[in-house]
């Protein structure tokens, strides 16, 4: 009886094993680049605001309009930016993780290339993504949870 219970727990595991090796291979063939206004989305649920109007930058306390910019991003730093940062590890490190509760990142063989694993956590949502590139698999976790 208990080898009958040992061999059907070790099938149960393979099993297991085969379906997440297919539940992976879904996720890296369905989360690819992401989108224009999806990059707008992601930095905008980070606090990123859009200004249309013309902001004269202060120097010393006194606003100067020759250093005036329109259509400009503000920071959460209040800082004024003319374009959202780019979206890559230093980006995401800098501006999105200090906004998580926990992160985990890791990168593990499947099928003779090295994917990333990236858990995310942010209040009761957890989100998980899996991809080749560890900016895209750290977008996708992170989208999941402030979607």
């Amino acid at each position: 009886m208990l080898a009958w219970l040992v061999r059907y727990d070790m099938v149960n595991i393979r099993y297991d094993m085969v379906n997440n090796q297919e539940e992976i291979q879904m996720d890296l063939e369905n989360k690819s680049q992401p989108s224009e206004s999806q990059i707008r989305e992601f930095w905008k649920r980070l606090d990123f605001k859009f200004s249309p109007k013309t902001q004269d930058i202060k120097f010393g306390g006194e606003p100067q309009s020759k250093y005036s910019i329109a259509n400009h991003w503000i920071y959460p730093d209040s800082s004024y930016h003319k374009t959202l940062p780019p979206m890559n590890l230093t980006s995401l490190f800098k501006h999105a993780i200090p906004k998580l509760e926990a992160y985990s990142m890791d990168n593990r063989p499947h099928n003779g290339h090295y994917v990333y694993y990236v858990w995310v956590t942010l209040g009761l949502k957890t989100g998980k993504a899996i991809n080749f590139d560890p900016v895209l698999a750290l977008f996708w976790a992170i989208w999941a949870v402030i979607e």
